[in-house]
């Protein structure tokens, strides 16, 4: 960093004010992918986090104002008391793993990714074994997400997936590699994979990445919505043989990245900031290896042990309530159609199902009606391009309507939560 540091806390001063409330954006996002740097352990040692500075520096002045107003609504969002409720819903989130290898021992095996899952499933959800580990100080603050993973079910032609995808690259080092701003996992004509379905799929890349843990994209701070997703380092997925990260929490890390959390100890190393989040104490920077309990920084105990700091796996154990908030108030505001994604579900127990009742069909005004078992939950309504439109939740057993008055003309798919399957349902609006 050397040269660096007196612009780093010139720009500090300019885009905090008092209380961490952010006056100049631009400042303050060049910091945010900084810090991973700043935080850099000692030499020979493994980074968790890639820097990202070069790419923030190239967003244009439309992006930059594009995640300032979606930072201001999340704000208003996460400390809405209806997210309490919200909190109470799970939420199912497609992923996908492009393995991409240029030596065999890069190519790892199904059972290391199938870990991964778990791990993620687990942290997630509170159902780590080692939470009982978290200080008395903490614990009370610990909670399930819900939030939960599944391997998609199918690939982008519709045929039939494990959700694990393999390639074999002619170039090492693949996660690292940078072309005129485009990172080169991300593009195919540069010898990686496109991303899936980016809206509705979490794309999780598995490459070589040299000394870096991995890396993810932030939500609505890319310069192309179509290339996002998380970077890991081959050698720290699932339960591995490493001697430091060898759980798969680098991924819950990424992930925590990839909902809008930033690390513990916020954007740069100091007691001036913070990652914004009310109930997680302010530290001086990050913590390494398995730090003792009650260590301490900026007058108060620290929270080093959840998931967003840089400690060890074995002493990582939780997400705090706020994080979670944040996760969710993300998800809902800058990756919603993850929460509606039909890519979980097999195909088995989604199908189009003619023997439900629905009319009018067509409609060209008023309330369309569907009939059918009496445990429908809700039903998530998408256009003909796949879009997300809202969900509906069962009125009385047996019924949904749908008010149609302000649909435009055309094809619309209904995918109803019943019991434990789902059914699709298309309707005509004329």
């Amino acid at each position: 960093m050397g040269g660096n540091w007196h612009k780093m806390f010139s720009c500090l001063i300019r885009g905090f004010s008092a209380f961490g409330k952010v006056t100049d954006l631009c400042c303050i996002l060049t910091i945010f992918v900084v810090s991973c740097a700043c935080a850099r352990p000692a030499f020979g040692q493994v980074e968790k986090c890639l820097d990202l500075s070069s790419d923030i520096q190239e967003l244009s002045d439309e992006v930059v104002q594009r995640h300032l107003d979606f930072e201001q609504q999340r704000s208003v969002l996460e400390n809405d008391p209806a997210m309490t409720s919200r909190s109470g819903r799970n939420v199912t989130v497609p992923v996908v793993f492009h393995v991409l290898y240029f030596r065999e021992e890069e190519n790892v095996s199904d059972d290391i990714i199938l870990s991964q899952l778990d791990r993620l499933n687990e942290d997630f959800a509170a159902e780590n074994a080692d939470r009982s580990d978290i200080p008395p100080l903490f614990a009370d603050l610990s909670i399930d997400a819900r939030i939960s993973f599944c391997l998609v079910q199918e690939d982008m032609d519709g045929r039939p997936f494990s959700g694990i995808h393999r390639l074999q690259v002619d170039t090492d080092l693949i996660g690292l590699r940078r072309t005129d701003g485009r990172r080169h996992v991300f593009h195919a004509d540069l010898g990686g994979v496109d991303p899936w379905d980016v809206d509705r799929i979490v794309n999780i890349y598995i490459c070589d990445m040299g000394d870096i843990g991995g890396l993810a994209t932030r939500p609505l701070l890319v310069s192309d919505p179509l290339r996002q997703g998380i970077v890991l380092n081959y050698k720290f997925v699932g339960n591995n043989t490493s001697d430091d990260f060898n759980l798969g929490r680098i991924a819950v890390h990424e992930m925590g990245h990839y909902f809008g959390l930033e690390h513990t100890w916020g954007t740069a190393d100091g007691c001036d900031t913070d990652d914004g989040i009310m109930d997680t104490p302010r530290q001086f920077g990050p913590y390494f290896g398995c730090p003792a309990e009650g260590s301490a920084s900026c007058g108060s105990p620290d929270m080093y042990m959840t998931y967003m700091d840089y400690v060890d796996d074995e002493c990582m154990h939780m997400f705090s309530a706020g994080q979670t908030r944040r996760m969710l108030s993300t998800l809902i505001l800058a990756r919603p159609l993850l929460d509606r994604s039909p890519y979980c579900t097999d195909a088995d127990t989604t199908t189009v199902d003619h023997d439900w009742q629905v009319f009018p069909n067509p409609i060209s005004s008023g309330e369309l009606l569907i009939h059918g078992p009496d445990d429908i939950e809700y039903g998530d309504l998408y256009d003909s391009s796949g879009r997300y439109l809202g969900d509906y939740s069962s009125g009385r057993p047996g019924w949904l309507s749908i008010p149609t008055d302000g649909l435009p003309s055309g094809v619309y798919l209904l995918v109803i939560k019943h019991d434990t399957s789902r059914h699709q349902v298309k309707f005509v609006k004329l």
